[in-house]
């Protein structure tokens, strides 16, 4: 868990966002691991953990996108 922490923190350079990060990777990560066995284990999380990263981004780059462009 340290491991992943601190590569979606190098990621984030804020420490709250790699904490949610961490908690919505191990969320996904449990969800699909109730339907399948997993062989490598931690670089599977990294990858778990790099998706959730980007999703994130992608998130948060529609929501600026659109914000600018809404006139209120």
């Amino acid at each position: 868990m340290n491991d992943i922490y601190r590569y979606l923190y190098s990621l984030t350079k804020n420490h709250t966002l790699a904490e949610d990060l961490l908690q919505d990777a191990f969320t996904k990560a449990h969800i699909t691991l109730l339907g399948q066995e997993i062989q490598d284990i931690k670089p599977w999380l990294f990858k778990v953990a790099y998706y959730t990263y980007i999703d994130s981004t992608r998130n948060l780059v529609v929501r600026v996108y659109t914000h600018r462009f809404i006139k209120w």
